[in-house]
């Protein structure tokens, strides 16, 4: 399969990672892609490092110009200017191993996504030999279950997603959100999809940085996340059936989720007044008869002993 990919990247004053980056993906073993940088108001000399590499090379690759609206906006506009069949937005400071196109290309049927495992700070970039029994064929449903047990690893930028899929279901980034909008859109995905290619080899390199908004964030942006979530979750069980078992726990696993982060970065005051916001307790009624028993102890520990968790999460 020789279908197009558009390779979607947000800039944002990345001038110490996006060589490296950019190299990942020039160096693809597989040759039918364009590159699309999204310039969020960078303020550094990122986008004459961009130009620097890419002007004597052969890759199809536009530079889009935008004010300053964070890496949501950034995605949604570099996936709305796309020509390619298939979509993956990937940071600016991570790195794709050299055969993660082709591998992917190769494999994939009819599936509406494709998922890449990944690695945290690799040493280096290479080729990962990846065989048939890597490649794991699921349902929608089958990658949700997957996703809440954690048995399947997903993360926004190691998906490679079909555009026609996104345009159909009216999937975009949510760029009111502006905390864990990347997993809302990892479920978006995973709940509309009816076939998803699980690779199950790290051809996604994630560089993780001391300043990067997971090791370092403002409260506010913890309160942004309530309101996708719900709406999500809404949809999420309406269009759920009984292959959908952890249907009703999934909204209380991502706010837990969220709370982890808080406690590394907040007070046990403001994980306590995000606790209350998100009205875990109220969920956890709501939702309580249609647990599971295991899950039910589990919410309960977490939701009932916030002075207990937020110094457990500290620690993890």
């Amino acid at each position: 399969m020789n279908q197009k990919i558009s390779v979607i990247i947000p800039v944002y004053n990345t001038e110490k990672y996006i060589e490296n980056c950019l190299k990942s993906i020039v160096e693809q073993t597989y040759n039918n892609y364009e590159i699309i940088l999204v310039n969020d108001g960078s303020l550094d000399n990122s986008i004459t490092i961009v130009k620097k590499i890419l002007k004597d090379s052969n890759i199809q690759y536009r530079i889009l110009e935008q004010k300053n609206q964070g890496v949501a906006a950034a995605r949604n506009n570099g996936i709305a200017n796309a020509t390619g069949e298939w979509i993956i937005a990937i940071d600016s400071d991570d790195l794709l191993c050299k055969d993660t196109f082709e591998v992917a290309m190769n494999y994939v049927k009819d599936e509406d996504v494709i998922a890449l495992d990944y690695e945290i700070n690799p040493n280096k970039n290479r080729i990962v030999k990846v065989e048939k029994n890597d490649v794991h064929s699921l349902s929608g449903s089958e990658a949700l279950n997957g996703y809440y047990t954690r048995n399947y690893q997903f993360v926004s930028p190691g998906m490679i997603i079909k555009k026609s899929f996104l345009l159909a279901n009216k999937i975009t980034y949510d760029d009111g959100c502006r905390f864990a909008e990347d997993d809302i859109y990892v479920w978006k995905n995973l709940c509309m999809a009816n076939k998803v290619m699980y690779i199950r080899k790290p051809l996604y390199n994630y560089i993780m940085h001391c300043n990067s908004t997971m090791t370092t964030s403002k409260a506010e942006k913890f309160y942004t996340v309530k309101s996708p979530s719900i709406a999500l979750n809404k949809c999420y069980i309406q269009k759920s059936n009984n292959t959908l078992k952890y249907r009703y726990a999934i909204l209380l696993r991502h706010y837990l989720g969220v709370l982890h982060i808080v406690a590394k970065l907040q007070t046990y005051d403001e994980y306590v007044n995000l606790l209350n916001f998100y009205e875990l307790r109220g969920l956890f009624n709501k939702y309580k008869n249609k647990l599971t028993f295991r899950e039910k102890i589990s919410f309960y520990i977490q939701i009932y002993f916030p002075r207990f968790m937020y110094l457990g999460f500290r620690l993890v």
